[in-house]
């Protein structure tokens, strides 16, 4: 595994790829919350479709993060019906 850059820091690792504009920032939001820091690309007038990078030691970090907020999601929408 090579890093992109000398400086000890985390490379990107892919998270989600191919999502939309209102997915890509909700997960962010979601990441952020968290204290993971993202990396969104894409988004060009050409193609619609963003995809999502962490720092690859984050992760699994990222998707307990997101399997939180859904499963909290889920439950808030139980609660509403």
């Amino acid at each position: 595994m090579h890093t992109h850059h000398g400086n000890g820091g985390d490379e990107l690792a892919p998270f989600r790829t191919g999502i939309s504009e209102m997915e890509s920032a909700l997960i962010r939001s979601v990441l952020e919350g968290s204290d993971i820091p993202c990396f969104v690309f894409g988004g060009d007038p050409y193609n619609l479709s963003r995809s999502i990078s962490v720092p690859a030691s984050r992760v699994e970090d990222a998707e307990r993060a997101l399997e939180k907020a859904r499963n909290m999601g889920e439950r808030m929408a139980e609660a509403g019906e």
